[in-house]
């Protein structure tokens, strides 16, 4: 789910940006989606895709592919408006077209911002996963959500238990990640 709504996200990204936007309004149309987007709740897009697709890890999936391309396309946004401006003037300043003005001006600069943007996306999906599992989208959440019926206390202890270390473990790795790409 993270995957998809990060390829999902970048073009929206771009034309949400003010210094990559081809139009004014192109950019509040975009910058108006993305709200739209991020004001609903990724469990409200897991009931509407477990409605649609049925219970299940996909409906799951979709969800937090869906709910993301609204915050993560935001930030991409601001991180792309964040650039250097001199930089951007400066290779166009070697005859440079607007593509590879945006391949060696824009992307360069912005590109550790949304990598880091893209872990911490990705540990929140973790965590998002959990609650959307227990509405039938699959997942640790769903096994969670079937010891609590059940009342299988150990069991929902020990997934809450597998669950705290998997997000830790998660958490580690992608802070590692951050300061290598930072």
């Amino acid at each position: 789910g993270s995957v998809l709504g990060i390829i999902l996200a970048a073009p929206f990204g771009l034309l949400a940006a003010r210094n990559t936007s081809p139009h004014p309004w192109i950019y509040q149309g975009t910058r108006m989606f993305l709200n739209a987007n991020r004001s609903l709740p990724e469990i409200v897009y897991a009931l509407i895709f477990v409605a649609a697709v049925g219970l299940g890890p996909f409906g799951g999936v979709l969800a937090l592919a869906i709910g993301s391309i609204g915050s993560i396309g935001k930030l991409y946004a601001e991180a792309i408006e964040q650039v250097d401006p001199q930089q951007v003037l400066a290779v166009r300043a070697t005859g440079a077209n607007p593509l590879l003005t945006f391949f060696y001006a824009v992307i360069p600069q912005a590109l550790p911002v949304i990598a880091s943007y893209s872990l911490l996306l990705f540990e929140g999906n973790i965590r998002h996963a959990s609650i959307l599992g227990i509405v039938g989208a699959g997942g640790i959440g769903f096994i969670i959500g079937k010891y609590m019926a059940l009342f299988q206390y150990t069991r929902l202890m020990g997934a809450v238990i597998l669950m705290i270390l998997a997000v830790t473990l998660i958490d580690r790795t992608s802070d590692f990640l951050r300061k290598r790409i930072i």
